[in-house]
C-alpha cells in the first residue's frame, strides 16, 4: 500500500490480479521495411519558396467577417502576421525540405506542438501547404538495428539533429503523430499523403509500443515526455518528478496508443492495408478493456493514472480527456465522465479549460483568490483546449463543444486586446496570460484565433473525404468567411444572414467550384441540401 496521503485509492478488486502479459511481437524485418519505405517527392523534394505575408493575406488566406466585431479580424490577421515570423525555413544543414511552423520556443522543434500548430496553419494551405511540417520528423526517423521507427521528439532547427538519444526516456512522445495526419486528411481528403506516412506511423506506433509499455501492455510517459511539463503525476518523491515514469500506467499515453492504433486501422482501411495492421486491431481491443476496467475510478467518475500495484493515482488531468477521441469511455459512463467539464470546483472556471482540476492541491492560487498560474498545473493550453472541443465534437456533445471553444475564444482576444499579442498559456480565473508563459507564441497560441474561430465560433467543420461541410450556426449576428480552403486545391465563399433567435432556420450562402453537401444544424433544426458549382 502507498502511505503517501491523498495520492491514491485502492482500486476495484479486479485491477490487483496478475496482469497477463500482451502477445504481440516486434518483427525486425517489417519494421526495417516499414522505416525504409521510400517517401514520395512530395515530401523529400524542395517546394516553392514561401510567398510574403502580405501577398498571403492579399491573395491566399482566407478573410473571416463578424458583423459588429471588427476586432475579431483584427485579432485573427495578427496571428497570421505572428505566424509568418515564426516560419523556419530549410537548409543544407538542418536536412528539412519545405518551410516549417516554428515551435516559436528555445529554437527547437517539438513533435506535439507541431501536430498542434498544423491544426491551426491548416487554414493558409493556398499560401504554403504547412502539413509538411511534420515532415521534418519523417525525415528523421531511425532506420538502425536498434531503434527502427524511433521518432524524436524534439529536433535542433538550425543543425537538424535530435535533441535526445532515442534509449533517453524523454526522448519521444505524445504520440499523437497519427492523429494529426487524420486531421489533415478530414481538410484536404489527400489520400496519396496518407499512403506516404502510412508506413512511417506504423513503424513509430510499433517502436512505442516495443520501448514505453510495460509486460502487461500498458503504456506510460514522464512528465516531459507527456508534454505536460510539471504536471503532478508523481508521488512527490524529487526523484520522480519530471524524469521518471513512477512505474505507474499513464492515462494520457494509455489515450494516444490506443488513439494512435485506432487511426492507423481508420488509414489501412482507405489505402489498402488492412492486412497489415491485425496486431493493431488486437492491440486497440486490448487497450479499450484495460482502460475501462483498471483506470477507472468509480467512485470519483473519472479515468486515473495507476501504480503497479494496480491502486489508482487522483491528480484528475485534463490528459484523460484524449480518451473522448477513441472507442474508450463506454455511453454509460460519459455523462459522469464529463460532469468536472462543467463543475466549477474543477474544469469550469472563468476561463476554460485549465489543465489540472481546480480540486487538485497543485492547483495554483494567488493574491486575492486569483490563480497565478503554475504551468501545467492549472493554466489555460491552446492545445489541450483543441484536443477537448474536438473530443466533444466527436462524440456528439455539441453544445458543450461549442461553449467551451467560444469561451476560450473570447478570454483569448481579450487577453490580445490587454497585451497585443498570444500566449503560450493563460490563467483560468480570469482573462490573464500565465504567470509562466512565451509572447508572441504562434505556434500554438494560433489555434485560438484561427482555428477555434473557424470551427467553434463560426461552425465550420470539412469533411473534404465525403465532399460535406458541416455548419453548426449558433451566433445571430451575419458572418462570412471569404477564400474558406476546402480540399487540396479549392475554397469555398461561405456567407452567414443575421437571424433574431438563434432558433431560427439560417439562411446560409455558399460559392463553389466544386459540387459538395452542406449539412446545416442550429438550436431549433437540421437540413441538408447539394450546392452545386457556381451556385450560392
Amino acid at each position: 500500500m502507498k502511505t503517501s496521503p491523498g495520492l491514491v485509492r485502492s482500486p476495484p478488486q479486479s485491477a490487483v490480479h496478475p496482469r497477463p502479459r500482451r502477445p504481440l511481437g516486434f518483427d525486425q524485418e517489417v519494421q526495417k521495411a516499414l522505416a525504409t519505405e521510400k517517401l514520395p517527392p512530395s515530401i523529400t523534394g524542395y517546394r516553392r519558396p514561401l510567398p510574403f505575408f502580405h501577398e498571403a493575406r492579399e491573395r491566399l488566406l482566407p478573410v473571416p467577417r463578424w458583423e459588429g466585431r471588427p476586432e475579431v479580424a483584427d485579432c485573427y490577421w495578427k496571428a497570421w502576421e505572428l505566424a509568418w515570423r515564426n516560419i523556419g525555413q530549410p537548409t543544407g544543414r538542418n536536412g528539412f525540405k519545405q518551410p516549417f511552423v516554428r515551435t516559436a520556443f528555445d529554437n527547437c522543434l517539438y513533435l506535439w506542438d507541431s501536430v498542434f500548430n498544423t491544426r491551426w496553419a491548416e487554414y493558409g494551405r493556398r499560401a504554403c501547404d504547412f502539413s509538411h511540417t511534420l515532415d521534418a520528423f519523417y525525415l528523421k526517423q531511425e532506420s538502425g538495428r536498434d531503434q527502427i521507427g524511433f521518432i524524436p521528439r524534439v529536433i535542433d532547427e538550425e543543425s537538424g539533429v535530435a535533441v535526445h538519444n532515442p534509449h533517453e526516456i524523454n526522448s519521444s512522445g505524445p504520440n499523437v503523430l497519427a492523429w494529426g495526419e487524420w486531421e489533415h486528411y478530414l481538410h484536404t481528403g489527400d489520400e496519396q499523403r496518407l499512403r506516404a506516412v502510412f508506413p512511417r506511423l506504423l513503424a513509430y506506433h510499433r517502436w512505442t509500443r516495443m520501448h514505453r509499455s510495460w509486460p502487461d501492455g500498458s503504456y506510460y510517459y514522464t512528465t516531459i515526455s507527456s508534454g505536460m511539463d510539471n504536471q503532478r503525476r508523481d508521488d512527490g518523491s524529487p526523484s520522480t518528478v519530471f524524469w521518471h515514469h513512477n512505474f505507474m500506467t499513464w492515462i494520457d499515453a494509455m489515450a494516444h496508443a490506443l488513439l494512435s492504433a485506432e487511426t492507423l486501422l481508420r488509414i489501412a482501411a482507405i489505402i489498402g492495408r488492412d492486412a497489415e495492421v491485425e496486431e493493431e486491431r488486437r492491440e486497440a481491443s486490448f487497450l479499450v478493456d484495460y482502460i475501462d476496467r483498471r483506470l477507472w475510478d468509480e467512485e470519483k467518475g473519472f479515468y486515473f493514472d495507476a501504480y503497479r500495484d494496480g491502486q489508482l493515482h487522483d491528480c484528475m488531468t485534463i490528459g484523460a480527456y484524449w480518451l473522448l477521441l477513441t472507442k474508450a469511455v463506454p455511453p454509460d459512463r460519459l455523462d459522469r465522465f464529463l460532469a468536472p467539464l462543467e463543475d466549477p470546483a474543477h474544469f469550469k472556471r472563468p476561463h476554460r479549460v485549465p489543465s489540472t482540476s481546480a480540486s487538485d492541491p497543485s492547483y495554483q492560487e494567488g493574491k486575492d483568490g486569483y490563480f497565478e498560474g503554475n504551468y501545467w498545473r492549472g493554466c489555460v493550453w491552446p492545445p489541450t483546449n483543441h484536443m477537448v472541443v474536438r473530443g466533444l465534437q466527436t462524440r456528439g456533445r455539441e453544445d458543450l463543444a461549442a461553449e467551451i471553444g467560444r469561451n476560450h475564444f473570447e478570454n483569448v482576444l481579450q487577453v490580445w486586446r490587454d497585451t497585443g499579442t498570444f500566449w503560450e498559456n493563460y490563467r483560468p480565473d480570469r482573462p490573464a496570460h500565465g504567470a509562466s508563459a512565451h509572447a508572441d507564441m504562434v505556434g500554438w497560441g494560433g489555434l485560438g484565433p484561427i482555428a477555434t474561430l473557424f470551427e467553434c465560433v463560426f461552425g465550420l467543420r470539412p469533411d473534404a473525404p465525403r465532399r460535406t461541410l458541416r455548419i453548426d450556426v449558433r451566433l445571430t449576428e451575419a458572418y462570412q468567411v471569404a477564400r474558406y480552403p476546402f480540399g487540396l486545391h479549392e475554397s469555398l465563399d461561405i456567407a452567414v444572414e443575421a437571424r433574431r433567435d438563434p432558433r431560427d432556420k439560417p439562411l446560409v450562402h455558399v460559392r463553389s467550384r466544386l459540387p459538395l453537401t452542406l449539412e446545416l444544424h442550429w438550436p431549433g433544426g437540421f437540413l441538408r441540401r447539394a450546392v452545386s458549382p457556381g451556385s450560392a
